[in-house]
C-alpha cells in the first residue's frame, strides 16, 4: 500500500488512521480496538479452549459439554459447574436437550439429575 498516512488524535483515547491508496479515489480508515490483541492471543495461550469436536461443532459447546457430563447423572448446578456456565444457563440448555429427546431431568427432593437418553448415549458413543 502506498500513500500517505494521517492520524487524528482525540485526548485519551487511541488513534484512528486514515491511509490514502494508490487509487486518490479510495482513502482507508482504521479504528483501533482495545483489548482485540488480548482477545486474538487468548486463543494459542496457556488457557486455550480445547479444539472443537463434531459434537461441540453440531451442539455447540456447551450443550456438549451438558451431555457428555451426564453420563455420571450430575445436578443441574454439578452440571453447570463442569461447563462453566450459570446455572440458568445451563437449564436453558438442558430444556433443549430435553425437547430433542437427548436428555431427561430427573427430580430427587430438591435437586434436579440429568442422565443421557439411550438417544443421548448414542450420539455420544458416535465415533468422533
Amino acid at each position: 500500500m502506498g500513500g500517505s498516512h494521517r492520524t487524528a488524535r482525540a485526548p485519551g483515547r487511541p488513534r484512528p488512521s486514515t491511509t490514502r491508496a494508490e487509487d486518490p479515489d479510495l482513502l482507508r480508515v482504521g479504528y483501533p480496538l482495545p483489548g482485540l490483541g488480548r482477545l486474538a492471543h487468548r486463543s494459542t495461550g496457556p488457557h486455550a479452549p480445547p479444539a472443537q469436536d463434531r459434537l461441540d461443532l453440531v451442539l455447540g459447546p456447551v450443550r456438549a459439554a451438558l451431555l457428555r457430563h451426564a453420563r455420571r447423572r450430575p445436578s443441574v448446578s454439578e452440571a453447570a459447574g463442569r461447563a462453566h456456565v450459570t446455572v440458568s444457563t445451563a437449564t436453558h440448555h438442558c430444556d433443549r436437550l430435553a425437547r430433542s429427546g437427548l436428555l431427561r431431568r430427573l427430580r430427587h427432593g430438591r435437586e434436579v439429575r440429568l442422565c443421557l437418553t439411550d438417544d443421548g448415549a448414542a450420539l455420544l458413543d458416535l465415533p468422533a
